[in-house]
């Protein structure tokens, strides 16, 4: 399976135009997040199950699988599939739930399966706008405005690399020209599961 390591910093509304001003804006997408679970098993599995919509693309089925923190770093198994054809059924609209056995791939499957689950409802969903910027001799960065369903809106910049050294190097570019930035442990569904009013808590 293919595994990812990330690096999340929080921000104000003010700390994202500057981290914006410190490389070349490459692109500029508005996300919609729809979440997945069963009673929030996968949640306290550290397993995240969301169907992902961008305008002009093909919705793309993720899940995600917590391996390990090390430090501020989160190591997860992501598997994602197409929806070129829709989702069991074949609709292409995010259907109120899944079966596990007969809607999804068998990687995905068998993850869920481990954690106990069958089917899947929809929980809710979150609207992102992500703007992806270069920056010189960092790696590229992911700069996050994340609209919650309370209406709070999140920022956060998301650094996705398995090398420590150009993380490394991009957390200090990052802190030097925003003070207030502070490292976070706290993924897209877990902050939707809090203001979503559950009682658990999880990482994306």
């Amino acid at each position: 399976m293919p595994f990812e390591t990330e690096t999340k910093l929080e921000l104000d509304a003010n700390g994202a135009e500057r981290v914006l001003a410190l490389g070349v804006v490459e692109r500029r997408i508005d996300q919609l997040n729809v979440y997945y679970d069963d009673h929030w098993r996968l949640s306290g599995r550290g397993i995240t199950v969301r169907i992902r919509f961008v305008r002009g693309e093909r919705p793309v089925l993720t899940a995600k699988i917590l391996e390990a923190w090390e430090g501020h770093r989160r190591t997860m198994q992501e598997i994602e599939v197409s929806l070129a054809g829709g989702l069991g059924s074949g609709a292409r609209s995010a259907p109120r739930s899944i079966d596990v056995e007969t809607d999804l791939p068998a990687d995905i499957a068998a993850a869920i399966r481990a954690a106990g689950c069958r089917q899947l409802q929809r929980v809710g969903w979150v609207r992102n706008h992500r703007t992806v910027v270069a920056l010189p001799g960092a790696g590229r960065v992911e700069v996050d405005r994340l609209r919650l369903p309370d209406g709070t809106t999140i920022y956060e910049a998301e650094i996705e690399t398995p090398d420590h050294a150009v993380s490394d190097r991009a957390i200090a570019m990052i802190r030097r020209a925003v003070p207030s930035a502070t490292l976070s442990r706290m993924g897209k569904y877990e902050r939707f599961a809090r203001t979503a009013g559950t009682k658990r808590s999880r990482d994306e």
